[in-house]
Formats: C-alpha cells, sequence, structure tokens
C-alpha cells in the first residue's frame, strides 16, 4: 500500500505534496473532527485507506440552512487511472454536485483550514489554450466535433436542504431504486413500529434519500459512474 502511494505521489501529486496540501493518511474520525467546525465548503485531501490501488480522496463540509450539524461528503478515490487522464487540481477546480434545479456547483471552497482554493490550486490549473482558427467543416483539419473537457460531477445536492416534497410519496422508479439498495429488507415491515425504531434516520429530499441510502451502503459517493464531457463552459 505504502509503496503505492509513493508511486502515486512521484507521478502525480508531488507538487501539491511538496505543498503540503495533502493531508496524508487519517481516518474518518479525524477527518470529521478537523472539519465539522470550518465554514462550509472547507475539504482536505487524504490518501484512501481502503484502495488497494493507491488512491487519493477529498471530503467537505456542508451544513443546512437552519446551521445544525455538520454533513461531510467524501468521493469516491482518484486512482492513477483517472489521474492519468485528469490533473488532481483540474479535478478540485472543475467538479461539480447536481444542485437545486439540476444546476450543477463546486461545493469546494476552501482548503483546510482557510486557504482559498484557487489559491491554493490556482498555479497548478491546465492553462486555457489558445482559440483555434474557425472551424472548416469540409477542410482536411476540420473534424466536425465541438471541444470538450472531462469532469466529475456527483449528483447529490451539498447542502442537503428541507423541502416540503419530504411529504410526497416516492415514485414508482424511486421506490424501485431504494428496494434495489437495501435488498433483503422487507418494505412492509418498515411501516411498524418496532421497525422504523430500529432503522437509520434518513431526511432530506426524495431525491436524497435516495442517495443517502446508496452513501450508506457504499460510504462514499461514486463519481466515476459520473464523469461526463462537457462542451463549452458553465
Amino acid at each position: 500500500m505504502r509503496l503505492l502511494i509513493l508511486e502515486l505521489i512521484k507521478k502525480h501529486l508531488l507538487p501539491l505534496w511538496n505543498d503540503g496540501c495533502i493531508m496524508g493518511f487519517i481516518s474518518k474520525e479525524r477527518e470529521r473532527a478537523l472539519l465539522k467546525d470550518q465554514q462550509p465548503g472547507t475539504f482536505l485531501l487524504r490518501f484512501s485507506e481502503s484502495s488497494r490501488e493507491g488512491a487519493i480522496t477529498f471530503t467537505w463540509v456542508e451544513r443546512s440552512q437552519n446551521g445544525g450539524e455538520p454533513y461531510f461528503h467524501a468521493v469516491e478515490p482518484y486512482t492513477k487511472k483517472e489521474l492519468s487522464a485528469v490533473t488532481f487540481p483540474d479535478i478540485i477546480r472543475n467538479y461539480k454536485v447536481m444542485a437545486a434545479e439540476n444546476i450543477p456547483e463546486n461545493p469546494l471552497k476552501y482548503l483546510y483550514p482557510n486557504i482559498d482554493k484557487d489559491h491554493a490550486f490556482g498555479k497548478y490549473y491546465s492553462r486555457p489554450k489558445e482559440a483555434p482558427e474557425p472551424m472548416e467543416l469540409d477542410g482536411p483539419k476540420g473534424t466536425g466535433y465541438i471541444k470538450t473537457e472531462l469532469i466529475s460531477v456527483s449528483e447529490v445536492h451539498p447542502s442537503r436542504l428541507q423541502t416540503t416534497d419530504n411529504l410526497l410519496p416516492m415514485s414508482p422508479e424511486e421506490f424501485d431504486e431504494v428496494s434495489r439498495i437495501v435488498g433483503s429488507v422487507e418494505f412492509d415491515s418498515m411501516v411498524t413500529p418496532g421497525a422504523v425504531k430500529d432503522l437509520p434516520r434518513v431526511e432530506g429530499s426524495r431525491s436524497e434519500i435516495v442517495n443517502e441510502i446508496r452513501d450508506r451502503n457504499g460510504d462514499m459517493m461514486s463519481t466515476k459512474e459520473s464523469i461526463f464531457l462537457w462542451g463549452g463552459v458553465f
């Protein structure tokens, strides 16, 4: 494991490591203790303890509108495969979550403890290339394709705002998704008082509940399945 992490640092993370941007190996308990009192959008970088390939992840903190208990979000770790395609600073710069009304937003604001994200990583961002000449679709150099950019997207609202749609019934699609995730749990038993008190409390909108159960099932938000090619700029 340590040798794989050393290789990952040497090939993909050395400038960030030398700058002290990466916390290294810390437990989830320690991670949450560091983030819980920080302002929303504060994140830290750490090496994954579960990945056998050697990987790095980031976790950020958010709070609900009423300033209640903090929520912690950790993305699925990035291995050398992902880091060979996109640099880690660019992943951080372009990372998005699908927020209210499916508007993508970047929840990462401050590198722990309170360093502006762009100040910490700006010098490592990929520089914009010079604008190409107008595309000649019929010419020998024209490809007919629009230039795209690879970014990571998670379909979870970072602030977990409480909305009135909590009171609405699940759609058939949402019910099927929850049924698939929970698996052997009998949904008929979930309506009995004895069953409800033994279940973990899940709050949020219907889509957030589905995502929360998925998060608890896998402990981390999957981004590898949510990587899209986007044309243009948000």
